[in-house]
């Protein structure tokens, strides 16, 4: 299952486990969630973020996530200026950084 969040935490994994992170660009993430996706994004606005971002519809979910071996969480890493609350557009110099988190 591919899942796209705002966050990762160790409590999303069983206790024995590797860990595999990889950065994706852009391009990469909409090719991972082409064929469907689960989103765990926990704020509407972070999900509209993302939605302009990506173009394509993010919806807010808040669930609580348990990793399974095989699944992929895609998760956007904000890096810049703390956000305003309600903010759904990037403001200048800042950036989200995708990143692909894997159990092997």
């Amino acid at each position: 299952m591919i899942y796209l969040g705002n966050a990762f935490a160790l409590s999303m994994v069983d206790e024995n486990c590797v860990i595999e992170v990889n950065t994706l660009s852009e391009d990469e993430v909409l090719e991972k969630l082409n064929d469907g996706f689960i989103s765990i994004v926990g704020h509407l606005s972070t999900s509209l973020l993302y939605s302009n971002l990506l173009g394509i519809e993010i919806p807010m979910k808040r669930t609580t996530l348990m990793l399974k071996k095989d699944d992929i969480l895609i998760v956007g890493q904000y890096v810049g200026p703390r956000l305003e609350e309600g903010v759904i557009d990037l403001p200048e110099n800042s950036t989200i950084i995708w990143k692909m988190v894997r159990l092997l």
